[in-house]
């Protein structure tokens, strides 16, 4: 019986010593201001990506995404040349091509 007391106290102070030590972190994450009113995808997904050393605009984002998505028409236009036609537009987070997710997954730097 003491033994189980005295394990009991034991687990307790290692959890409060282990999580005592435990701290946060704020990131230096700069804010980015979405360039389009349909866009908040391509900027959190621009800061994500800059994050990581992955410097691309949010217009290639989006032309990643009007090149690759087969959901929706994205119009006929390079995004980066008029953002304001078709490609200003909501996106998914995931589960389809073009999706913020699959930007992700093949970080688009190669543009």
């Amino acid at each position: 019986m003491k033994t189980g007391h005295i394990k009991c106290k034991l687990c307790i102070f290692l959890l409060v010593f282990f999580t005592a030590r435990a701290h946060t972190q704020v990131l230096t994450v700069p804010e980015v201001i979405q360039e389009q009113n349909q866009w908040c995808w391509a900027a959190v997904s621009k800061c994500i990506l800059n994050y990581y050393g992955y410097n691309v605009s949010q217009c290639q984002i989006a032309e990643y995404t009007r090149q690759n998505a087969q959901w929706y028409y994205f119009g006929p236009v390079n995004c980066c040349t008029v953002p304001t036609q078709g490609c200003n537009y909501w996106n998914f987070n995931y589960g389809v091509v073009g999706s913020i997710k699959d930007i992700y997954n093949i970080k688009i730097c190669v543009y």
